[in-house]
């Protein structure tokens, strides 16, 4: 008797598992899908999709805000 009473307990600590686990799991694919989402509407015209991808046009992107607030403000960035 104990020993069915263990296996239950195993068993529903595994499913409390399982359920978190898959509750996480639900959560990085919405967060996932709504990046690729971002990505697409910022940067629709290039094909890469990869997290790596995304940070370089990221930085592509800061970049080029830096050097149109140069241009704005007057700097041209020579010394």
């Amino acid at each position: 008797m104990a020993e069915r009473v263990a296996i239950a307990v195993d068993n529903a600590l595994a499913y409390q598992e399982i359920h978190r686990l898959k509750e996480r799991l639900v959560g990085r694919n919405l967060a996932l899908t709504e990046q690729l989402n971002n990505v697409d509407s910022e940067f629709g015209e290039i094909i890469g999709r990869s997290e790596a991808m995304y940070n370089v046009l990221k930085q592509v992107e800061m970049v080029a805000q830096e050097r149109q607030y140069r241009t704005d403000s007057g700097r041209n960035g020579n010394r």
